[in-house]
């Protein structure tokens, strides 16, 4: 809503009684951190507490690359919805940025 989208209205989802489609169409690009974390986290008898919450959460601070600049994921979605923006005022996919997975790591704010 903060770039004047309908959150219901999603680009692929369409559940009519999802209020976030958009949401979750933004949330895609991301999968494979979190993917990434749980498979070196979660084991058969991983029990899901607070620690297995807080490394899901902490996947917000992870570190990764946005046309090449190194951004926390929490800044680069951001700048994904400001690029999707973009995209759809330019009629232009070329705007729209992504992450790019290269590695798990913890952002370091300078």
């Amino acid at each position: 809503m903060r770039y004047g989208f309908t959150p219901s209205l999603g680009i692929f989802h369409d559940s009519q009684t999802n209020a976030f489609n958009l949401a979750d169409d933004f949330m895609e690009p991301l999968r494979p951190f979190v993917d990434i974390t749980v498979a070196h986290y979660v084991r058969e008898d991983s029990e899901w507490n607070n620690n297995m919450k807080e490394k899901l959460f902490n996947v917000l601070s992870y570190s990764s690359y946005w046309k090449g600049e190194k951004q926390s994921i929490t800044n680069g979605v951001d700048w994904m919805v400001k690029s999707y923006v973009a995209a759809c005022r330019n009629g232009d996919t070329n705007f729209l940025v992504l992450p790019e997975l290269k590695s798990l790591e913890m952002h370091a704010y300078e």
